[in-house]
């Protein structure tokens, strides 16, 4: 059974990475993503969208992620998110935002300036355009 969700999470972890990659008109640009470790800590997972994009566009996403974080959005794609961690649980299709690797993730108010984050994702609502969740990680 554990070989099982290892082998589902490094697929999962696969295809969010190619899903997610960004290319130049000259090269290829790696962005950093979640391990399938990272994401089993956060107890988020990644899956093709049940659906066809219903309302909103890339851009909007990103526009929503970067005006929510104060950072640089720099990629969006469509995928089915499920996060049953949080509440309300997400389990729906949504746009994943990767954010621009190195920038501080903002806290709490009170809470001390977190390290620069190796990774950050904003899960964004297609329907309503609301940030669903916040990731980020810098390990």
């Amino acid at each position: 059974m554990k070989r099982l969700i290892a082998l589902t999470i490094a697929a999962l972890v696969a295809a969010v990475a190619i899903a997610l990659g960004v290319s130049t008109s000259t090269n290829a640009v790696a962005i950093p993503t979640p391990t399938g470790t990272q994401l089993a800590g956060f107890g988020v997972s990644f899956t093709p969208a049940h659906a066809s994009v219903a309302g909103g566009s890339s851009n909007s996403a990103l526009a929503t992620a970067g005006q929510s974080t104060g950072l640089t959005a720099l990629q969006a794609t469509y995928q089915y998110c499920s996060d049953p961690n949080v509440h309300p649980a997400i389990a729906q299709d949504c746009w994943v935002v990767v954010m621009q690797p190195g920038q501080h993730f903002p806290g709490a108010p009170g809470e001390p300036d977190p390290k620069p984050a190796t990774w950050s994702l904003v899960l964004v609502d297609p329907s309503s355009g609301n940030v669903l969740e916040r990731l980020a990680a810098n390990n």
